[in-house]
């Protein structure tokens, strides 16, 4: 089942008539992996998403654990790209192993090529003196709606606007900070675009997302 996400630091929030949300758990903070593809012939970009100043290591093996290549520990201080290659792969099942703060997630990577494989690493570190407002899958044809706000704010106001400008929902979010996920029911909400837009200290910033039917 498809989903459209909102990610918050506080606890739970009820929503007007219009919009009602699931009661969900804080979740603590931490970090994220992409593969662009699990399986691949010749090269594959991996994304991880961490905070500045999280501690990182990442590393390719085998199953049997012997390593094809690594990325050594490091403090990410900035967004970067790294390519590491190895120079003959043969066909089969292999893992990635990402680590950040001792935290650990391995993925699985089908190679179906033979000979040299090239791994892209894109680190993209989120500073947390800026608000992220992160949504998707965008446009939205179910009725569930999620959303992911990252946030170091004490407060944060929550909007969701038509076009038009009016104000839909709003919600005061204390101590928003590192992730929470929030599912909210828009079924009650027009086919359309609309805008869902955040206010702290650290300024303003805004999503448009799109309801089909």
């Amino acid at each position: 089942m498809k989903r459209a996400v909102f990610l918050l630091t506080l606890g739970f929030i009820a929503l007007t008539s219009n919009l009602t949300a699931q009661k969900i758990p804080v979740l603590p903070p931490t970090y994220k992996v992409t593969i662009d593809s699990a399986r691949f012939s010749k090269q594959v970009t991996i994304e991880l998403d961490v905070y500045q100043g999280d501690s990182m290591a990442f590393e390719i093996l085998t199953l049997s654990g012997a390593r094809l290549t690594e990325l050594p520990q490091r403090i990410v201080y900035k967004s970067e790209r790294f390519t590491m290659e190895i120079p003959s792969l043969s066909q089969g099942l292999y893992l990635t192993s990402t680590t950040v703060n001792s935290e650990r997630i391995a993925k699985k990577l089908i190679f179906d090529g033979n000979g040299k494989a090239v791994v892209t690493l894109k680190v993209n570190a989120i500073d947390l003196t800026k608000d992220h407002l992160i949504v998707y899958p965008n446009p939205v044809a179910l009725s569930d709606f999620t959303v992911e706000i990252l946030s170091s704010s004490e407060s944060i106001q929550l909007h969701v606007l038509d076009l038009q400008g009016r104000n839909i929902y709003t919600d005061k979010l204390i101590n928003p900070t590192g992730r929470v996920r929030k599912e909210m029911n828009i079924s009650t909400l027009d086919q359309g675009e609309y805008i869902l837009a955040i206010e702290s200290r650290n300024g303003r910033i805004h999503r448009k997302f799109i309801v089909t039917r």
